[in-house]
């Protein structure tokens, strides 16, 4: 009977309460173990008890990052590929197959 009731808590502790926790918050489930984890080792009781809205937090402030300039990677992959090729003429955007020397 032990058995069965550790195995039970097992399985809501580790997979039920980060999925729901996960839909409440909008962090990932392996994201919210990852926190928990950090949030222990580097705080203690009080690091677990502010792991997952710090998290929660950081993720909502990317995503409004995020949201607010949608043409920033796209942007800062044209000039990183411009440089590139102004630094290399020889570089080109679509670089041919590799070949090899055999025939």
């Amino acid at each position: 009977m032990l058995i069965v009731a550790v195995v039970i808590n097992q399985i809501i502790e580790n997979i039920l309460a980060p999925r729901i926790l996960g839909e409440i918050t909008g962090l990932n489930p392996v994201w919210m173990l990852v926190s928990l984890d950090l949030g222990v080792k580097l705080g203690g009781f009080l690091g677990l008890v502010v792991a997952v809205p710090i998290a929660s937090f950081i993720k909502g402030t990317f995503d409004a990052i995020r949201v607010a300039q949608p043409d920033l990677n796209l942007e800062l992959l044209t000039t990183t590929n411009a440089t590139q090729i102004k630094a290399d003429p020889d570089l080109s955007v679509n670089p041919s197959p590799v070949t090899t020397d055999r025939e």
